[in-house]
Parts: structure tokens; C-alpha cells; sequence
């Protein structure tokens, strides 16, 4: 699969994001293990570029590479008190002087909580000449180390962005990363991009960045403009990354960089041991699959662990469990799976193993990957009979068929599987309720069921009751009694039911909120869906039926117009 993309792009003259940027410029400085937004994908042309700030210095150049941009604005982070900014283009001359009246600034100090430094956006720079720019920041003798951040806002048809799906990966960890080439928002294919790993001002390693699909490189597909690799760091730190690449222009070729940063950090998660058993039920029949993961941490917070069981058919099953940690230490995470799951979700028995073992943790709203182990346990050879069946069972999903009444949905026909293991009459009650949990309609019925069956209980739900309502739907509040056995399910969801409240036959026409009058609340909520497409099968909001919502629609609303309980019932 291909990393996950999220364009970050900084809004010009956006002081709340400058703000955050500024913050997150003194996490980079005071903070060794600062974190960033996961999946960050800068794609203007030049993207952000780091000057680095020693102790003392007084100036820094950061060193802007121009080749083939309309337009160029540049905003800098410099969390030093007291800088200046100043432009200047390939030639040394001034474009923007530290008094230009285009240039804006934001004090730190105003910012909650007050930081040092601040941030500048400078004036758009039309057509910039190509060749190498300065944004020279001068100030007083830095008093800590640090770092200067410009942001390139650069109007180009050839745009890169450096792919990271994370920015804090732990030792040892596989590193994807990616750089995304584009040519008026088209892939670009081709090209030969590399990366150099750096820290502490040295420089570790080049990497190159291929475009081929290959998933053992970490190229999910090839030719789509994102050329990968994967990177491990064997041991802790900040790793800054900045990949180069050129691209062949008319005339000659272009240069495009990106810039980004990996924190390595200690393992928190060991994964001690995995252990498997089964429970019984009556006459030794397997009533759960159970699969325990003994680990220990070195931080406190949420760990969720998924056990995917892969049966000798290829199926799956994925179930997880989530364990609150006040404080580092040991702990075991069990996943169980019942009986009916299994026998629900696979079709032959054998070697059922847990591949793989997957946890997640959740600290400080930040997640991370801690561990993915597969074939973390097999269990031994089971047969599908070996497995338990209750008495009474009530099926993981029910089903709906919508009644149509032209063009409308007249009627919804829900069907609720139930299994027994002895035939006779029960007693079944149960509820419909749609995706805001309002009942649409409540059953109870007494119904003769076959053994060794899948009985349907069917329960009709005319349009009259869902005149508000939208799917999907469920079924809740399950209850079965019969053969001296009972059963229960909490909910039970209805596969294929994200049916709208328009599409339902009109109980008066007119009448969208359901109020039973027809009056300027019903016309106001037609005007808002003006022009919108009518939904088929049915639309209560095209009252004319010409295939379109409009001022039409909403005539015929107020000439319609009723108050309750005098308004005609269709």
C-alpha cells in the first residue's frame, strides 16, 4: 500500500498556523523526542528548509533554490528575539529589506504560551529569477542552539513534497519514506530522486528513491509520482532528511528539495511471550479460542492489541482488546474468539494460526506501531464440528429489501437469523432502531423454529415510521426464550441499509420534518438542498417529480400548505 497523504499546505498570511509552526519551531529546539503531525506532506515547490542556529551566532542564511516559478513568498520561523529578514535575489541585491511595508510579523510573546523569536511572511515575489535566493535572518548572539524554519509558498507547475507516514519511529524500526513529484497535479515518472540522512550537522547516508512498485522497497505502485525507500536507524536521535531531485524541462532541467525530520527513540514495547488455549463447553466441545500476549513497557497509556485468526481456508477474523496502563510495567493483553465466530466466519477446520499479532499504543494522543508479529501462535488441527453451538443463537448481521411503492421506498422488510438446537415455538422480541439509535418500529413475535437451521424472524417497517429517519440500521435489544434455553444480543447491524429519509414514500407531501404540517420549516429545508441531485430509488424533496430539487419544488410547498391534523394523508 502506498503512504498515506495529507497535503499540508500553509495558508498565506495565516497567523494561527505560523503560530503553531512557531511552537512546534521551540519543541525542535528544547525537545529532543517533539512530535509532528503523522502522514505531513508539504508539496509546494521548495517546501521547508532548516537553518541551523549555534550558540552565539548572530546571522543565518537559508539558501532558496528558484528554477521555474511564477511566484515566490517565503515564511520564516526564527525563534530568536530581536531578528531581521532580508531577501535577497540571485545577484546579492535586496528585494525585501527588514522595513518593507509588505512584510508581516507575529511576537512570539503575544502567543499563549509566550515563545521566543517570531515569525515573518514576506511579500509575493512575482516571477522570480532563477538561481539561488538568500533569506539572510540577523540578531542578537543566539543564546541557546536551534533552528531557523522557511517555508517556500511558490506558485509552479513542478511541485515535490517529502511522504512520511510518521515522524517518531523507534530503533531498529523499518522507516518508509517517499518523495512526491508532480506536474500540474500529474504524476511525474522517471526520475532519479536521492535523499541524504543527516545528524548533528553530519551526513550519514544517501539513499536513492524509486518509483518501481515494488513492496519489499516499500513502493506499493509504480508510476504513480511517489518514489520510496525504507530507512532503519540503529540508534536514537533527531535525523533530518532532505531529498533532491531533477527534472527534465524544455531547454535544459529544473531542481526541486524537500525537507523533513525522524525522531528515533528508545523501544518502549517487548513483547515477552504469546500463548494460545481453548475453554470447553458441555461435552467438551471448544467454546473460545483464547490467544494471551505477555508484554512490558516502559511508558504508561492505552495499548490496543489485534489478533488476526487466519483459518486453513484463507479466511480471517480480527478481534482486539484495549489495556489502560497507568504506569510502565508488565501486563497481558488476551483476545478471545467465541465459537459461533468461528464457526460463523470460517468454512473448514485445521491449523487455525494468529498472523499476525498487532499493537498499537496511544500516549499523549499520539499512536504508534509497537510491535507486528506474525505467526505469533498456531493452534492445533480443530474440525468445525469440534466447536460448541448454543442452544439458541442470533445471527452477527440481519438484512433488509426495501418494498417499493413508485417511485418511492413504500416499505423496509427487515429479516433476522436465529439458529436453535431444538425445534419448538419461542418467543422473540427485538427493536429497530436507525444511525441516530431513534426506534423506528418494535417487535414481538412467537415463531416456531427449525433445528439445525438458520430461521428467519421477518419485521415489516412501513414508510409512515421513517419519515425521519436515515440508515443505517440496526437491530437491538435481541431476546429469544424457548426449548428451557434464552438468548440475547445488545445489537445486531443490518448489512446494505444506509437508506435516506427522502427516499421513503411521502405520509403527507410536503411535509420534510416530519411535524405533519406543511409550512415555511418544509420549504426552508428543501431551499437548502437546492439543486442537488434527487436521490433514486425516490425523492420526497422533488414534489413534481422532474427530476430536479428546485424554486419549483418549493412552490408547490407553499401552495401546499397545511397546518396538522388537517393536512391529506397520501
Amino acid at each position: 500500500m502506498k503512504l498515506n497523504l495529507l497535503k499540508n499546505l500553509t495558508a498565506r498570511g495565516g497567523w494561527r498556523r505560523l503560530g503553531t509552526a512557531l511552537a512546534l519551531t521551540a519543541m525542535l529546539a528544547l525537545q529532543p523526542e517533539a512530535q509532528a503531525a503523522s502522514g505531513w506532506v508539504n508539496t509546494g515547490a521548495g517546501t521547508t528548509l532548516v537553518g541551523r542556529i549555534d550558540v552565539g551566532q548572530t546571522q543565518v542564511d537559508v539558501p532558496i533554490a528558484v528554477s521555474a516559478m511564477n511566484s515566490l513568498q517565503l515564511q520564516a520561523i526564527v525563534p530568536v528575539p530581536g531578528a531581521t529578514i532580508t531577501l535577497l535575489d540571485p545577484n546579492g541585491a535586496t528585494v525585501v529589506a527588514p522595513n518593507d511595508p509588505g512584510l508581516s510579523y507575529a511576537d512570539g510573546q503575544s502567543l499563549s504560551p509566550p515563545l521566543p523569536g517570531g515569525a515573518y511572511i514576506t511579500p509575493v515575489v512575482t516571477n522570480p529569477v532563477d538561481g539561488n535566493w538568500v533569506l539572510r535572518a540577523r540578531f542578537p548572539a543566539a543564546p541557546t542552539k536551534t533552528i531557523a524554519l522557511v517555508t517556500v509558498q511558490a506558485a509552479s507547475a513542478y511541485q515535490v513534497g517529502l511522504v512520511q507516514t510518521g515522524q517518531t519511529y523507534y530503533v531498529g524500526q523499518p522507516v518508509p519514506l517517499g518523495l512526491l513529484a508532480v506536474h500540474n497535479g500529474a504524476p511525474i515518472s522517471g526520475l532519479q530522486p536521492t535523499a541524504v540522512i543527516s545528524k548533528d550537522g553530519a551526513a550519514l547516508v544517501n539513499v536513492d528513491l524509486v518509483d518501481d512498485g515494488r513492496a519489499d522497497g516499500y513502493d506499493g505502485l509504480a508510476n504513480d509520482g511517489i518514489y520510496s525507500t525504507g530507512v532503519k536507524f540503529n540508534s536514537t536521535g533527531r535525523y533530518l532528511i532532505e531529498a533532491r531531485v531533477t527534472i527534465p524541462v524544455a531547454g535544459g532541467s529544473i531542481t526541486r528539495t524537500a525537507a523533513g525530520f525522524v525522531d528515533v527513540v528508545p523501544r518502549n514495547y517487548a513483547l515477552n511471550a504469546v500463548t494460545g488455549g481453548f475453554s470447553t463447553g458441555a461435552g467438551g466441545c471448544i467454546a473460545q479460542l483464547n490467544v494471551n500476549a505477555n508484554a512490558t513497557v516502559q511508558r504508561a497509556g492505552t495499548y490496543s492489541t489485534a489478533a488476526t485468526l487466519r483459518g486453513p481456508d484463507g479466511h480471517t477474523l480480527v478481534k482486539r482488546t484495549n489495556n489502560l496502563l497507568a504506569s510502565p510495567g508488565t501486563f497481558d493483553a488476551t483476545v478471545a474468539f467465541t465459537s459461533r465466530e468461528v464457526r460463523s466466519h470460517f468454512v473448514q477446520g485445521g491449523a487455525f494460526t494468529i498472523d499476525p499479532l498487532e499493537v498499537v499504543s496511544v500516549a499523549n494522543d499520539i499512536s504508534m506501531l509497537e510491535v507486528r508479529s506474525h505467526s505469533a501462535y498456531i493452534f492445533p488441527n480443530f474440525a468445525l464440528a469440534q466447536f460448541c453451538v448454543d442452544p439458541i443463537e442470533v445471527g452477527l448481521s440481519a438484512s433488509v429489501v426495501p418494498v417499493l411503492r413508485a417511485p418511492f421506498i413504500g416499505q423496509l422488510n427487515f429479516a433476522l437469523p436465529i439458529s436453535v438446537t431444538a425445534s419448538g415455538n419461542y418467543q422473540i422480541s427485538f427493536k429497530i432502531t436507525d444511525a441516530l439509535g431513534q426506534q423506528v418500529g418494535q417487535f414481538a413475535v412467537n415463531q416456531f423454529l427449525s433445528a439445525g437451521n438458520v430461521n428467519t424472524i421477518a419485521a415489516q417497517v412501513p414508510a409512515a415510521m421513517l419519515q425521519v429517519s436515515d440508515g443505517p440500521f440496526n437491530v437491538e435489544s435481541v431476546l429469544v426464550v424457548g426449548a428451557g434455553n434464552s438468548a440475547q444480543a445488545s445489537r445486531v447491524p443490518v448489512a446494505a441499509s444506509g437508506y435516506s429519509r427522502w427516499q421513503f414514500f411521502p405520509t403527507i407531501t410536503g411535509d420534510l420534518n416530519g411535524d405533519g404540517s406543511v409550512d415555511a420549516a418544509d420549504r426552508d429545508i428543501l431551499l437548502s438542498f437546492r439543486n442537488a441531485q434527487p436521490m433514486v430509488p425516490g425523492d420526497r424533496r422533488d414534489l413534481n417529480g422532474d427530476g430536479k430539487i428546485d424554486l419549483l419544488d418549493a412552490r408547490l410547498i407553499v401552495l401546499r400548505a397545511c397546518k396538522s391534523p388537517n393536512c391529506p394523508r397520501n
